[in-house]
């Protein structure tokens, strides 16, 4: 008789295990989910702010203007800045390419980013930019890049955009 109670406690306590290892693997597949949908926010949401950084003030796209018409007209203390802006944009843009890569990306999402950041690197002094620091990128990347510019039929940034084409 005790054996059977202790059969039937063991056989009770082994579900009470199953479910609860049901109920773990539930809520981690919960939090990788929702740290996924955070990670992608986040990405987009940096995009977004290296894009609007950009036109946070009339001095700001002015710069900017300028850099992107004539790269090797600015001061080298511009030439910083506008490489600070353009790895800015870079970094949001792999961070993109990362989770589209895992699947955690919208293809139509990462497609606009992607057609973005080959419109920024056909502007002129982008593209002079970019040849002076690609050496120093890794190749996969430099690759890549140099493959969405090549295969980008679009209007540069400073093309398509009004307020680009010349100063008030």
């Amino acid at each position: 008789m005790i054996d059977t109670l202790g059969n039937i406690g063991d056989f009770i306590g082994g579900i009470g295990v199953v479910v609860t290892l049901l109920y773990l693997a539930l809520q981690i597949r919960a939090s990788r989910l929702q740290t996924q949908a955070e990670d992608t926010t986040t990405a987009v949401d940096r995009w977004l702010f290296a894009q609007t950084k950009q036109l946070s003030t009339p001095e700001n796209v002015n710069f900017i203007r300028r850099a992107y018409s004539s790269y090797d007209d600015l001061s080298t203390d511009e030439k910083g800045v506008f490489a600070g802006y353009m790895m800015e944009l870079n970094a949001a843009y792999q961070a993109a390419l990362n989770l589209n890569e895992k699947g955690l990306l919208d293809t139509r999402q990462f497609q606009t980013i992607e057609t973005a950041m080959a419109a920024h690197l056909k502007c002129v002094g982008a593209q002079a930019w970019w040849q002076e620091i690609k050496p120093h990128w890794p190749e996969h990347m430099a690759i890549r890049m140099d493959r969405i510019v090549a295969e980008y039929t679009g209007p540069s940034f400073s093309e398509s955009v009004s307020f680009w084409s010349a100063p008030d």
